[in-house]
């Protein structure tokens, strides 16, 4: 029976892991929850948002799940950027799916987008010169690159998907942009069955808008992932939608819905719990419980096209509690 780290996180964390918790214990019995504390309230506590039996619990186990946590960039750095720099997670993966009933201008859109997260601008290579020049240095090495391009083209393989875009400012950034594309492209070769294509990152955009549905995965860089993932979210029915997976290619993983703490709704039981419950379909998968992940995303997308307990972000009235319910009413019915 696999120990999983429960962090539930600052803001809307704890009660949306509350409601994640009704379907993810209906669906199965097989995981023990070790509940730690990090964030806001650790910080306060202990003055570390981390605290040392956080740390502790993520090592022995691996394997966590988590809330949104607060990063608020002056009494302490980045708690989840922390976590997966210690865990040693340099991928993060964010699923977009335009489920049936969603509201969107693109029903069926699935984009994923894969980047890295140790290089980049976000490398903390950062300082001024002086009170008035800020600089900050783009970093791209070649076996960084080499690694996440064999992960995310092997991941889209796996999955059958077809179309690979490689966003990049080359013809600028020849250096590292070049670089990046460079090396994804070596990798590509080894993987004919799939159209990996670079393309320049105004036009990526555009045609995202126009029309999603010739994009399945979009693998690119740490600073350029976190626009994309917001666009995608936006182009598939909201971020209340979208679930994270952060990876390091072994047993060592962290999964976390991908919105923030959204703290004026704190206590309102009013916030979309389906991006934490998908994250926790991401963490089943991930111990090999395929059929238990299977049933928790075919339940949300039951609840979704059915229409009836949806949140206020999907135009709909139900609370948080009423929709994860719902999902978990769902788990017990035949499929179609």
């Amino acid at each position: 029976m696999p120990t999983v780290t429960l962090i539930p996180g600052d803001g809307v964390g704890p009660e949306l892991w509350a409601t994640a918790r009704l379907v993810l214990d209906e669906v199965t019995a097989a995981i023990t929850w070790e509940l730690v504390e990090a964030g806001e309230l650790a910080f306060a506590r202990t003055g570390c948002a981390l605290p040392n039996e956080v740390m502790d619990s993520v090592f022995r186990n691996q394997v966590a799940l988590k809330g949104p946590l607060t990063n608020p960039g002056r009494n302490y750095p980045s708690p989840t950027a922390e976590l997966r720099k210690a865990m040693d997670l340099w991928c993060n993966v964010r699923v977009g799916e335009a489920l049936s009933g969603v509201r969107t201008r693109y029903p069926g859109a699935s984009i994923t987008v894969i980047r890295e997260t140790t290089e980049d601008l976000g490398s903390s290579t950062s300082h001024f010169l002086g009170p008035d020049v800020g600089v900050a240095l783009k970093v791209t090495t070649r076996a960084t690159v080499a690694r996440l391009a064999q992960f995310a083209l092997g991941y889209a393989e796996a999955r059958g998907h077809k179309n690979v875009v490689v966003p990049h400012h080359g013809a600028i950034l020849r250096t590292t942009d070049g670089l990046f594309v460079s090396v994804v492209m070596e990798e590509a070769r080894e993987r004919p069955g799939l159209n990996v294509v670079p393309e320049l990152i105004d036009t990526v955009l555009m045609h995202l808008v126009q029309d999603p549905s010739g994009c399945d995965v979009i693998l690119t860089n740490n600073f350029y992932g976190g626009f994309f993932a917001g666009l995608v979210a936006g182009l598939t029915g909201g971020v209340g939608l979208m679930a994270s997976a952060n990876l390091g290619g072994g047993r060592a993983a962290l999964f976390e819905p991908a919105h923030g703490t959204a703290p004026k709704y704190v206590g309102q039981n009013k916030v979309n719990p389906m991006a934490m419950i998908l994250a926790g379909a991401l963490l089943l998968e991930h111990l090999g419980l395929i059929e238990e992940s299977d049933a928790v995303r075919r339940a949300v997308r039951d609840v979704m096209a059915e229409g009836r307990y949806l949140t206020y972000d999907q135009g709909g009235t139900s609370t948080t509690v009423e929709m994860a319910q719902a999902v978990a009413r769902h788990l017990h019915r035949p499929t179609q």
